[in-house]
């Protein structure tokens, strides 16, 4: 999938807007448990009370790797599907 990701800092980044600042903590839960699952956890903002920013990079490797792009699917899948 991997709509509008981007490369920031080094990093693949990207904004999410939420309805309020409870569905944006609500939807941060759901991806703590993802990436639990897929053992990579990514660097997350929570600012002006509804936008979630991800930044995705594989800290042993030094680089963007397929665990950052694996990881970056599932968050907007996840989007999708709570945003409904």
């Amino acid at each position: 999938m991997h709509e509008n990701w981007e490369i920031r800092t080094k990093k693949w980044s990207k904004t999410f807007e939420f309805k309020s600042f409870v569905s944006a903590v609500g939807f941060i839960q759901h991806v703590t448990e993802i990436a639990e699952k897929l053992k990579h956890h990514p660097d997350l903002f929570l600012f002006d009370y509804k936008f979630i920013r991800f930044d995705l990079f594989t800290h042993d490797a030094g680089e963007i790797t397929e665990k950052d792009f694996e990881l970056a699917s599932e968050i907007d899948h996840l989007y999708h599907a709570f945003v409904r």
